[in-house]
């Protein structure tokens, strides 16, 4: 079955360049990379293109928006659709760096000996390419808002799995779907932008009887691997709590939403009194309720 990479790119030409250049020599065959750009400045775009057409089997799909990450792979499983019947499509994060070349064929094959998963993730390891990222998440709850970061740090699911294990789910930096699967739940909601979308598809295919496994082989490095950065209130800060209360309204209750919307504003004042990022508090509450 014909596997193709999806790589979202916006402003961050070398990053990608280097991971398709990373790509193009992983062992798999019948690959394909598909880069989408989420209209990044003309600079960007033009080196971007430049230097992937130097790569065999890749290509470059412009959007003439930037509707974030979501979007983008969006973008790139209608362009599979389009052409195949069934393939696997291999999402990645630009901030990635590849370890193991193989991984690749070790994830494709998972899938074609186990017909009841639709989802499979590999180990990602944090920047300093030994420490294993957490990447087997839970589903939000209004209880595990409050418990998330005690329980992630508490065992890391990730670095103890030593068989195939079937999750609830997976972190979206780096994972293999079937084509159809991804379809049949109606792919990313767009309403995210970026962060948290991944339990939105995770919780779909869950509802949907379509299995989930992480696969303890090594893959990446991800060089965005940091708790820290939910410390800043900068735009990441904005997202990934907006996203959570999307994620409750939509998947358990408008009461849901509305309470740890409430949570947040209130919980927020003093990160925002300490001014270590470019978000204002008014604006970060107004990003929240907006989608409570």
């Amino acid at each position: 079955m014909k596997l193709y990479s999806v790589i979202v790119h916006y402003n961050t030409s070398e990053d990608v360049i280097r991971l398709a250049s990373e790509l193009v020599n992983c062992t798999i065959r019948e690959h394909s990379i598909l880069v989408v750009d989420n209209l990044s400045e003309a600079p960007a775009l033009e080196l971007l293109q430049k230097e992937l057409t130097k790569l065999p089997g890749v290509q470059v799909l412009p959007q003439q928006k930037n509707g974030g990450f979501g979007y983008g792979v969006n973008r790139a499983v209608e362009y599979i659709a389009a052409k195949e019947e069934e393939a696997l499509v291999h999402v990645i994060n630009s901030d990635a760096g590849i370890l193991n070349r193989d991984y690749l064929t070790v994830l494709a094959e998972f899938l074609s000996s186990n017909p009841a998963a639709a989802m499979v993730g590999p180990r990602v390891l944090e920047q300093d390419g030994k420490t294993v990222q957490n990447t087997i998440l839970p589903i939000t709850t209004v209880s595990g808002v409050f418990s998330f970061r005690k329980k992630y740090s508490a065992i890391n699911q990730s670095a103890v799995a030593n068989k195939p294990v079937q999750v609830d789910c997976l972190n979206g930096v780096c994972f293999m779907i079937r084509l159809s699967a991804y379809l049949k739940v109606g792919g990313f909601d767009e309403q995210y932008f970026m962060y948290n979308e991944e339990q939105d598809l995770c919780f779909k295919l869950n509802q949907s009887d379509q299995a989930i496994y992480f696969l303890p082989v090594d893959s990446i490095v991800h060089e965005g691997a940091s708790l820290d950065a939910l410390e800043k209130t900068d735009w990441r800060f904005l997202y990934k709590r907006r996203n959570i209360v999307l994620f409750l309204k939509k998947h358990q209750s408008r009461l849901a939403s509305i309470f740890i919307a409430f949570v947040f504003s209130v919980s927020s004042i003093p990160k925002f009194l300490k001014r270590n990022g470019s978000i204002r508090w008014i604006d970060f509450v107004k990003a929240i309720w907006s989608v409570a």
